[in-house]
């Protein structure tokens, strides 16, 4: 009920908050869309294409195979938690994510650079899960506090996409957008399975 709250409450924010700008886009072209099958050919032929989805794969799979499955019943285990305190705990990192998006675009817009800013991220994304192996060690107060950082790194992925839709003609965006979802999405069909095996 609170998380659906803070995001109603976010939604409304940006909805009365964020303005298009003033200046005007040149018009999308009115000429027929190429075939579909000939798109796909030219993302899956653009070598940077790949390297954004993969960095955007790398970087889901911490959230998809940990926080998405396995975070609760880390928790319980590891702390001896209920199931109630562990996904209270897991919840902090959706939390960040929350947040997460406009911090790292922020970050981007100031440093003029999506390289940096996504390996900004993913420095932050490895160094916070790694706090995650001494979750035995940790006060349950810093542990939250470490659950909503690792959330607020996973922010730099999003800038894939961009980037991805950057190097396209603005009529392919809709299917680079996709292509690259569908490449970091399969990070948790491969890798729920393995975590869950190991």
């Amino acid at each position: 009920t609170i998380l659906g709250i803070v995001g109603l409450s976010i939604g409304f924010i940006v909805w009365n908050g964020v303005r298009n700008g003033h200046e005007k886009l040149d018009p999308l072209p009115t000429e027929k869309h190429p075939p579909v099958h000939k798109v796909l050919a030219k993302l899956m032929k653009t070598p940077q294409v790949w390297i954004f989805s993969l960095f955007g794969f790398c970087m889901y799979t911490p959230v998809a195979a940990f926080t998405d499955l396995w975070g609760v019943t880390f928790f319980k285990q590891t702390l001896a938690l209920s199931e109630a305190q562990a996904t209270a705990l897991n919840s902090f990192t959706i939390l960040g994510l929350i947040a997460a998006g406009p911090v790292f675009a922020g970050i981007s817009e100031k440093l003029q650079s999506h390289k940096w800013t996504m390996f900004l991220s993913a420095l932050c994304l490895f160094l916070t899960f790694s706090g995650f192996y001494f979750a035995h060690q940790l006060h349950h107060g810093f542990l939250g506090f470490l659950c909503f950082m690792f959330g607020v790194s996973f922010g730099g992925e999003v800038l894939c996409f961009a980037a991805v839709c950057s190097l396209m003609p603005r009529n392919m965006g809709g299917i680079s957008t996709g292509f690259t979802n569908m490449i970091v999405m399969m990070s948790g069909t491969l890798f729920q399975p393995l975590v869950g095996y190991l």
